[in-house]
């Protein structure tokens, strides 16, 4: 979907407390088309730093790349500049990969069948839809993506992976990996098996970063027997805000 965002817009989603900048301040000089997904969602603490794409996005992320609207962001994500999505996939089981075979109403071909008289492409011709159009990557809970880096679609970034600057991502990434290269490839784990299925068990991403800000994150072990111990005490509990949905939103400000 799209709409015209105004002042008044980032004005009322700054009140849910998503941002456009990373000081408060308004990117957008004045009315502004943005293209977002009816069903996408966006939590609160969220900061879309670049384009006019609003992906789902969870608290305490941040993209300093413009996104795919379909793509999904969990929480605690920080993505660099430069991040892309590798463009829509043309059918190679057809005799030809050409933008006809999905796309009659592409101008290039419209006008032809237009000036030749004929009424339309055959029975196959334009019925088969272009693979891959919603599919953007899915990427989970403290994901780092590096500048300049190109993830395929249909893949998922696992929680806690990290994505180093110029990579090209063509298949999933397990949770905690570190990859890097084209193709990128695993070049290790952050962390022991151990800490990796500790921490993915900890589910720290419920939290919200005021809960957090007093553990030793500088320790993983430590950090999870901390977090386990605030929580079975009741001093903290996992954040469930009310997700800002944006097809309501525009629909109704």
């Amino acid at each position: 979907m799209q709409y015209l965002m105004n002042r008044d817009h980032v004005q009322k989603l700054k009140q849910h407390r998503i941002y456009f900048s990373q000081d408060e301040g308004d990117r957008f000089a004045g009315d502004q088309m943005v293209f977002f997904d009816e069903d996408g969602a966006v939590e609160p603490y969220a900061a879309i730093l670049q384009g006019v794409e609003i992906p789902t996005i969870g608290s305490f992320s941040y993209s300093l790349s413009g996104l795919p609207p379909s793509t999904r962001i969990g929480r605690y994500c920080s993505i660099s500049w430069g991040v892309r999505v590798m463009a829509l996939n043309h059918h190679m089981s057809f005799a030809s990969t050409s933008s006809f075979a999905y796309d009659p109403h592409f101008v290039i071909f419209r006008k032809c069948l237009e000036d030749d008289a004929v009424g339309s492409f055959g029975r196959f011709g334009g019925q088969a839809s272009r693979p891959n159009r919603t599919d953007a990557p899915v990427i989970e809970h403290d994901v780092w993506i590096g500048q300049d880096v190109l993830l395929a679609r249909g893949i998922t970034l696992g929680t806690g992976c990290v994505i180093g600057a110029g990579a090209v991502v063509t298949g999933s990434v397990p949770p905690y990996a570190i990859v890097g290269g084209n193709p990128a490839r695993l070049i290790r784990y952050r962390f022991s098996e151990e800490v990796i299925a500790g921490l993915l068990e900890s589910d720290w991403w419920d939290y919200k970063v005021s809960d957090l800000a007093e553990l030793r994150y500088d320790d993983p072990t430590l950090f999870m027997a901390q977090l386990r111990q605030a929580a079975e005490a009741g001093s903290i509990a996992p954040y469930r805000p009310a997700r800002l949905v944006l097809g309501e939103f525009f629909g109704t400000t």
